[in-house]
């Protein structure tokens, strides 16, 4: 009897201790105490409590508002098949510690979560429901975050100060919608000589909702996974949003790089102190995104300052934003890495807009540009080695001076379709090609003068575009060419924006002591006459029309004065030689006459 009194007590001690460790291991949300706090006890089945080891379950259709007001530390957070949608709202941070910490979602209502959540380590987010898991503030501190179901997340965190390990998002083959902004979070206790912790990533596939979604950083020196990139958004970024990485003007540590091709379709903006940003694969950034670099900003061609890999990269546009800061205009843009060997291709101007940028252009690369917009560069000088290619639009070089170059130290070619022009300067060979037109001045209809050191060649079927709006100071169509200029049966097209006087000339061809015309233009041969806009022009090869003699160069002058032919002025001196003689042949006998008289 006794043998079997003891054997019930030890059975009822053992289900006493069962029962014990489930409740303190699992906290079941009942909903039916006086508030909708964590803190009402009468919301449990057990109360929650601050342990690494606890599970937290939702599992009602009803009582659906849960307020986090106070932080908890927990282990799993689990929402069944049967619950309903829930919305846990509250200023209290749920964090996720101990060993495989999850936050599950198997329902198929909609799940939002406006208190903050966070992972101390690694974790996961999953689930087998379909309903969709909102998280207004979702933290990855110190750990890789696994999350295996599709997400919507408004502001994502990576970081932590003093963390060690690899702060990750990783979303694998599912999708987290973005519909805020990413911080990565400052570590000021990481230096740039002692920091440990890898560079945060951001992996898998992301997308953004409509609107710009902005890269929030500070100081993050850290012992990077690419090379040199505090930051890396190894993610494929899609949706119709846009990115904005921001600054800081004190902490200017906060490179990052793309590692994946982006297909989104909004702006790409670098603000003000945004420190470098690499395209650190073949176009990293979307194909059509607008790509603004802004005061102190960066865009590097490459994975790195310091490497020997430059990649293309096509953008539907760039601008400064209108920058007036004088000593960093509109920031940098690298064609490459430090090694100048290198050299990727910018194709920009897709997008069929205008845009100026006045930030330098420096390194290997070379521009080409498309599209049926004005690029405007007006950067005081730029010194990228590989060129300039138009093959679409108007590329204008605008306000430098000196020996200064909007065009690096590259040649400039201009194809079918496309214009060169602009106020500025330009430094290498500009070759024109049939189609192509050469028309000094920001637009057709808004004339300026042109310089040119290199050599400019306009083949066959080019188009040289003069336009006259008056006699003074840059209303006219100038091209001031340092070296020699050939015309291989180009076209000369000009317009009037005035009246014409008769005595009115222009110099459309300016050359320096180093270089001469060499050709005529198709139809036009020397002194000969053409109409423009129903007025006489004519135009000369020579610097002096009145007596067609070279004067510091054989210029390109059109005047609506007629020009004396050659001959014509042969004529005339042999003419005036011979008055000569005669005049001083009767003044001889004149004087020899007074002496008989005398």
């Amino acid at each position: 009897m006794f043998r079997m009194i003891g054997r019930r007590w030890w059975a009822a001690l053992l289900l006493l201790l069962l029962v014990t460790a489930r409740s303190e291991a699992q906290s079941t949300w009942t909903g039916i105490g006086a508030d909708t706090n964590w803190s009402t006890a009468g919301n449990w089945d057990m109360p929650p409590i601050s342990a690494a080891t606890l599970q937290v379950i939702f599992g009602n259709t009803t009582f659906l508002t849960s307020t986090v007001d106070a932080n908890y530390d927990i282990n799993q957070l689990t929402f069944t098949n049967a619950a309903g949608a829930y919305t846990l709202d509250g200023a209290g941070v749920i964090t996720f510690r101990g060993t495989s910490p999850a936050l599950t979602h198997n329902g198929n209502s909609t799940v939002t979560i406006d208190a903050p959540v966070a992972f101390a380590g690694n974790g996961t987010i999953g689930g087998t429901g379909t309903g969709n898991l909102i998280l207004n503030n979702l933290w990855s501190q110190n750990g890789v975050l696994t999350v295996s179901r599709n997400i919507t997340v408004n502001t994502l965190r990576l970081g932590i100060d003093g963390g060690t390990n690899h702060a990750a998002v990783q979303t694998g083959a599912n999708t987290l919608t973005l519909t805020g902004d990413i911080r990565f979070e400052v570590l000021p206790s990481q230096n740039p000589a002692g920091a440990s912790a890898p560079a945060p990533e951001l992996g898998g596939n992301v997308f953004l909702s409509a609107g710009n979604h902005s890269f929030i950083a500070k100081n993050y020196s850290s012992v990077s996974i690419t090379g040199e990139a505090d930051f890396n958004i190894s993610a494929i970024l899609s949706g119709p949003g846009g990115f904005t990485k921001t600054g800081d003007a004190v902490s200017l540590v906060a490179w990052l790089v793309f590692s994946n091709q982006n297909t989104y379709t909004g702006p790409t903006i670098l603000g003000v102190d945004s420190e470098l940003t690499y395209a650190g694969v073949t176009n990293a950034l979307p194909p059509m995104s607008a790509v603004t670099i802004r005061n102190g900003a960066v865009l590097v061609l490459s994975e790195n300052l310091a490497g020997s890999n430059g990649f293309n990269q096509t953008i539907g546009s760039l601008s400064d934003a209108g920058s007036t800061n004088p000593t960093l205009p509109g920031g940098s843009l690298f064609l490459g890495p430090n090694n100048t060997a290198v050299t990727p291709v910018l194709t920009l101007g897709g997008d069929n807009t205008s845009t100026t940028y006045g930030g330098q252009i420096r390194r290997g690369g070379s521009i080409v540009k498309v599209g049926t917009g004005t690029f405007t560069v007006t950067a005081p000088d730029s010194d990228f080695l590989g060129g300039v290619t138009v093959n679409g639009g108007r590329f204008n070089t605008n306000l430098q001076t000196g020996t200064q170059s909007g065009t690096g130290a590259g040649n400039v070619t201009v194809n079918t379709g496309a214009t060169f022009g602009g106020t500025g300067r330009s430094s290498g060979a500009v070759t024109v090609n049939n189609g192509g037109r050469l028309a000094p001045g920001t637009a057709d209809a808004v004339p300026g003068t042109l310089t040119v050191f290199g050599s400019i060649t306009l083949n066959s079927g080019a188009t040289f575009l003069v336009r006259l709006n008056g006699t003074g100071v840059g209303q006219a169509t100038q091209l001031v060419a340092q070296n020699a200029v050939t015309l291989t049966g180009s076209t000369l097209t000009a317009s009037l924006g005035y009246t014409p006087a008769m005595a009115d000339r222009f110099f459309v061809i300016n050359m320096t002591s180093n270089g001469f015309v060499t050709g005529e233009f198709a139809g036009l041969p020397q002194a000969s006459s053409f109409t423009i806009d129903g007025n006489t022009a004519y135009i000369s090869y020579f610097g002096d029309i009145a007596t067609n003699t070279l004067q510091g160069g054989n210029d390109v002058v059109i005047s609506f004065t007629p020009i004396p032919e050659p001959t014509t002025i042969l004529g005339l001196a042999v003419a005036v030689l011979l008055v000569g003689r005669r005049v001083r042949r009767l003044r001889s006998s004149r004087n020899a006459d007074l002496g008989m008289r005398i």
